[in-house]
């Protein structure tokens, strides 16, 4: 079985033998729970076949090679190339090893280059396909939605949060003060100067 995300990514280059190894991984873990025997008499062909099956249509469900006219788009081909040479320009300072960029509107991509290395060493490029473990993406994966919410007309930056969460309306604002006399620090709940805007 795969011990971790590494072991899946430099196991197979291709998506298909990807998700395949993540069936198997899957079979291989369901199997060697205490199932009765009976149970996979009869269910485990089909279940075998339906995982491949998924595991295929789930490797081809998405098409990541970029069209050929971004213009059509309606990005700009020499705009675009500004992300790579900066791209570029961090991996030759050493800022990062590598990064990949992708664009995509209506459910097309755009625009998908990597540029550098998987790893610091400079040994393995980079590649468009590559799996990444990223951790701590709360924040900017709300912030894109709420910004989503923003561009549709449905939340209003300038509007008191209170406006969409009432919870928030009474808010205390906690102020520190220190006693002069004693040096010790005390925090004292005060109402709010002006209410917080989203």
């Amino acid at each position: 079985m795969l011990q971790n995300f590494e072991d899946l990514e430099h196991a197979s280059p291709s998506k298909a033998g990807l998700w395949l190894l993540i069936g198997e991984d899957l079979m291989l873990s369901l199997i060697s729970r205490n199932i009765p025997k009976s149970f996979w008499g009869h269910a485990a062909p089909m279940f075998i076949v339906l995982a491949v099956v998924f595991a295929m249509l789930r490797a081809f469900a998405y098409d990541t090679a970029p069209v050929s006219d971004p213009e059509a788009l309606g990005f700009s081909s020499s705009r675009l190339a500004w992300i790579a040479a900066w791209q570029q320009a961090q991996v030759d300072a050493g800022a990062f090893s590598g990064a990949v960029a992708a664009i995509a509107r209506n459910g097309k991509v755009a625009y998908l280059r990597a540029v550098g290395f998987r790893d610091r060493a400079r040994t393995v490029p980079l590649q468009g396909d590559a799996i990444f473990w990223i951790a701590s993406m709360t924040k900017p994966v709300t912030s894109v939605a709420a910004m989503m919410l923003v561009e549709e007309g449905k939340i209003d930056l300038a509007l008191p949060v209170h406006r969409y969460l009432p919870e928030f309306k009474d808010m205390m604002v906690g102020v520190e003060t220190t006693d002069p006399a004693s040096g010790e620090t005390r925090l004292a709940l005060e109402p709010q100067k002006r209410p917080m805007i989203v």
